[in-house]
């Protein structure tokens, strides 16, 4: 959408100004113009793919400075680090609030949310799920796989791999390429 919005100002990205993301930011944060506006956090992964696209071109020499206004801070271990400027973050925006949860948990999890079973491991009473050996078996392979729930859900059953490799613990397959986001 940025190189989108540069074309619009007759502008390729190798000629962005500062100016230019300003404006971009402006449009895709607040302008009434754009029905489409995004929120802080979406606006802050922009800003970081932006920043890594300029660092690079700089770095290969496609342009002589990055038009994202960047400053330098020193790290924990005293290494020196280029970060964008953070007037350029959105104000809205909160980090992540994400838990993970212990091995023990996730088992608890599996039993109790999807095979029925209350904490002592026994089956609930009226429980009316159906499928839920499907459900587990879906739930593990897309955890233990890095597939995604498209990837995986597209899987026939001939399609998953049987044998181990002789000094793992996991399987190696194949899956289409028109199924991948690559």
């Amino acid at each position: 959408m940025l190189l989108t919005f540069l074309w619009s100002r007759g502008r390729s990205w190798t000629e962005a100004v500062a100016r230019d993301l300003e404006d971009y930011e402006h449009w895709r944060l607040r302008a009434a113009e754009n029905l489409v506006r995004v929120g802080g956090m979406k606006w802050n992964r922009e800003l970081a793919a932006f920043s890594g696209l300029f660092a690079w071109a700089v770095k290969e020499r496609w342009i002589s400075r990055s038009p994202v206004a960047t400053r330098q801070v020193v790290g924990r271990r005293g290494e020196v680090l280029t970060v964008a400027v953070a007037v350029a973050k959105a104000k809205d925006s909160r980090p992540s609030n994400v838990h993970w949860l212990t091995p023990r948990t996730w088992r608890l999890w599996i039993n109790v949310g999807l095979w029925g079973h209350t904490r002592q491991r026994v089956p609930e009473r009226g429980w009316m799920g159906r499928l839920e050996d499907r459900n587990v078996a879906f739930t593990r392979l897309v955890t233990s796989s890095g597939l995604r729930r498209l990837e995986a859900g597209s899987l026939l059953t001939f399609e998953i791999p049987k044998l181990r490799l002789p000094e793992g613990r996991y399987c190696h397959g194949r899956i289409a390429a028109e199924v991948t986001r690559s």
